[in-house]
This record gives structure tokens, C-alpha cells and sequence, in this order.
């Protein structure tokens, strides 16, 4: 994921934000062409203010763009993880 080919790194990194709708507003580097590897891309900074804590102390926050696609109860101290293994 540190391939330095413009080509190669701009087109998968268009594909991701278009892939998984990031909001791209949000980073100090707008453009795909700004990074110089998917790994850059991956672990950009945000422009100050972004994306505020909520004043709420009883809720929980993710650092990671992401949503939540599975959820369900700890049983027998186990619990389902991703990709299908526990």
C-alpha cells in the first residue's frame, strides 16, 4: 500500500473515497493527487475543527471512518468478530 505510481495510487485512492463516500471536505489534502501512497491516503489529517467531540460524556466515539455492520451479544465469553471468526 506504498506504491508510488501516480497512476496506480490516485485511481485507488479515488476508488476508495468514491467506494466508501469520504467526505473529503474534511481533509487537510483534498485532492487524491495529494497523497503519495494509499497508506498516506489511509491515515490523513483532518482540517482543525472537522470533526468535533460530542459534549455528551455518555457517548461513545470512533477515531476511524467507519460504520458499525455487525452487533450482537457476548455468549459463553465469546463474541462475533470480523470476517466470519470469533
Amino acid at each position: 500500500m506504498e506504491c508510488q505510481i501516480p497512476w496506480f495510487t490516485n485511481g485507488l485512492i479515488r476508488w476508495a473515497i468514491d467506494r466508501y463516500h469520504v467526505n473529503m471536505s474534511e481533509a487537510k489534502r483534498e485532492g487524491a493527487e495529494e497523497y503519495r501512497h494509499f497508506n498516506d491516503f489511509f491515515t490523513r489529517s483532518l482540517k482543525e475543527g472537522a470533526r468535533p467531540l460530542p459534549e455528551d460524556p455518555e457517548m461513545i466515539v470512533s477515531p476511524a471512518d467507519g460504520v458499525i455492520s455487525q452487533m450482537g451479544d457476548i455468549k459463553n465469553g465469546r463474541i462475533f468478530q470480523a470476517k466470519g471468526h470469533d
